[in-house]
């Protein structure tokens, strides 16, 4: 380049020398100033060198001038950020989860260009942040990019979506097929950055860990759920998924000394009542969801922080405590096994007959000769097919030859899915617990039930009698069962709704609930496993799918 070139450049490496080797400790005498744009290819003259300062001056940049003896030194007085502020700013990227290694330094340096060298060089001395965990994925910023492009240009995405593996790898999701949403929103969160999304398959709100996505495509199709998204009030949303004490709130209220106050207001924030006992103790309460995140929090406050209202709070804190103590003596709870009629699904074999119209003889007739009977339950064991078992009732059941035809001609509507079954499997699996479908079920029957059963692809396992020609309650299928998924009969829990199935169960050492009344079995499941159990932690954020 010309030095005529250069000159025109005067002014900018002029200020670019005043960034880098000034600042309020250290200045350039006039000497110096023309010596370094000397080595930029640069002539000045002390004159022309008052004016460009005075240009600076005018344009915002300060230049501070500081006479020492017969020299006057100068430097830039006034930058974007000051030191205390870009440390605050490298720290949180020092810091960040969301951010790999290589990243982080990579915009360290950048923020340190905004200093002179002193202070640059004693920022990054300072800036030496140990034992974080960092995320592993390099294509974070290549997502996050795409995915605002997407948003500004009112457009939906697809991606792929992982999970983390034992090998500490991220791997492809099991279900391996792309992801197709609308991206509405970005959330940082519990150091981590999270897409807030409209699935049209599920027609509401999802959310995704952003570094658990890879290769984001804008697609050209206009984003869906805008009313949805909306409608949600993004921080409710926010709040009720993202923070670890998620859930319905209640008053609560807690006694401890008064050295306790600083964690909790930390916690839960200053909206609290606050009252004095004596002269170390407090009463503080506050809104809280009472979930098992809470009780372990309050647990490490240690002996001397109890809650003391409402009393079932109480009751719940201490069989939480009871179940801490007996998860370091007894055998954690690790698979609970559900039966599918009356438990999960409701066999409406009666209502299925009144809609096809048949009378109240009929329907007590075909409950005690076809629905119970022993060439029933060979259906279950495969040990007949459902044509020899129709044949075989028509023989033995001549009159009601075209009532068999109706009753098996589209038995779709014979059961239902209970609406709570999938959030039932769903809040186990998202605790930690292996689920598992034990069910005595017709091959035929079951193939055309299950594609209604809305809970099956969440599963671990589904054992259905048929296919495996044994049925309960015989130990076989039991054994069948903990053999196939390397289960002890310790680990798990099993619920019925006939008691010679329970105690099928229990003769081989498995816990057993009859199923009387769904929502007492449920309770006093969820009891066994407050008591025995890995008490459910709350699902990752970012892992609804």
């Amino acid at each position: 380049m010309a030095k005529s070139l250069y000159q025109k450049l005067k002014l900018l490496y002029l200020l670019k020398i005043f960034r880098e080797d000034t600042d309020e400790n250290h200045g350039l005498s006039m000497e110096e100033i023309i010596k370094k744009l000397a080595l930029c290819n640069i002539e000045a003259e002390r004159k022309s060198l008052y004016d460009d300062m005075d240009m600076l001056d005018q344009f915002g940049y300060e230049i501070i001038r500081q006479k020492i003896g017969h020299t006057t030194l100068y430097s830039l007085g006034n930058r974007e950020f000051s030191v205390g502020e870009l440390k605050l700013l490298v720290d949180a990227v020092q810091s960040s989860r969301f951010l790999t290694k290589k990243k982080s330094e990579e915009l360290t340096e950048k923020l340190t260009q905004l200093l002179s060298r002193y202070d640059a060089s004693s920022l990054k001395r300072q800036v030496q942040v140990t034992g974080r965990v960092k995320t592993m994925n390099e294509t974070i910023f290549i997502s996050v990019d795409s995915i605002y492009a997407a948003m500004s240009n009112n457009h939906t995405i697809s991606f792929e979506y992982h999970e983390w593996n034992e090998n500490r790898r991220l791997v492809l999701r099991k279900d391996g097929h792309k992801k197709h949403i609308s991206p509405w929103a970005m959330v940082w969160d519990n150091e981590f950055y999270y897409l807030v999304a409209y699935d049209p398959e599920r027609k509401g709100l999802r959310h995704y860990r952003v570094d658990k996505i890879k290769h984001v495509n804008e697609e050209e199709f206009i984003r869906e759920g805008k009313d949805c998204f909306l409608d949600a009030e993004i921080e409710t949303y926010v709040e009720q998924r993202f923070s670890m004490f998620a859930g319905e709130k209640e008053l609560i209220s807690i006694e401890c000394p008064k050295r306790y106050i600083g964690p909790f207001i930390d916690r839960f924030g200053e909206d609290m009542h606050i009252r004095k006992l004596d002269e170390d103790t407090l009463r503080i309460s506050f809104h809280v969801a009472v979930t098992p995140v809470f009780f372990g929090w309050i647990t490490g406050l240690g002996d001397q922080v109890r809650i003391v209202e409402p009393k079932h709070v109480v009751s719940d804190m201490a069989m939480f405590g009871a179940g801490i103590c007996k998860r370091h003596s007894e055998q954690k709870v690790r698979a609970v096994i559900f039966d599918l009629g009356m438990v999960l699904v409701d066999f409406r074999y009666h209502d299925y007959m009144i809609d096809l119209g048949f009378d109240a003889e009929t329907i007590r007739f075909f409950e005690d000769n076809i629905v119970l009977s022993p060439k029933w339950l060979e259906l279950d064991r495969a040990l007949t097919t459902e044509e020899e078992a129709i044949q075989y009732w028509k023989t033995t059941y001549p009159l009601y030859a075209s009532f068999l035809d109706r009753f098996f001609e589209d038995y779709t509507e014979m059961v239902v899915a209970y609406s709570d079954s999938k959030a039932l499997v769903k809040s186990l699996r998202d605790c930690g617990y292996e689920v598992y479908l034990l069910t005595n079920y017709p091959d035929k029957m079951y193939d055309i039930h299950s594609k209604c059963f809305p809970f099956t692809e969440l599963a671990n396992g589904v054992l259905v009698s048929a296919k495996l020609r044994m049925a309960k309650p015989d130990r076989g299928i039991f054994e069948h069962l903990l053999r196939e998924y390397n289960l002890s009969p310790e680990e798990c829990i099993f619920l019925d709704d006939r008691e010679e199935n329970i105690k099928g169960a229990r003769s081989l050492g498995i816990r057993g609930i009859v199923v009387n009344h769904r929502e007492e079995a449920f309770r006093k499941l969820f009891d066994e496993l407050l008591v025995l159990g890995k008490y459910g932690e709350p699902a990752p954020f970012g892992e609804t799918d």
